[in-house]
């Protein structure tokens, strides 16, 4: 395997928007699954082609599958609030 080079950019580093089935930026062996921009200042993750959370210009955050969370306890929920660990999900 090759060897990474310390980068050091001063401009920005582009990449082509893409598409769910073949995002802009990708991995070796696994060109459908990556990140890639499906609109205007929205950023979306696809995996097997498929978009599976898309992050909106508004800030918004929409999975397309579930979310799964741990088991939680009454004294320690899976889904809690900063700085209030104990009271939540």
């Amino acid at each position: 395997m090759p060897t990474i080079q310390p980068y050091s950019a001063t401009a920005q580093v582009k990449s082509l928007a893409g598409t769910a089935a073949l995002p802009g930026i990708t991995f070796t062996g696994d060109t459908d699954t990556g990140f890639y921009s499906p609109a205007a200042n929205q950023v979306a993750i696809t995996t097997g082609g498929v978009q599976r959370l898309l992050i909106g210009s508004d800030g918004s955050i929409t999975p397309s599958g579930s979310l799964l969370f741990p088991a939680g306890t009454a004294a320690a929920p899976s889904l809690s609030f900063t700085g209030d660990t104990d009271t939540g999900i």
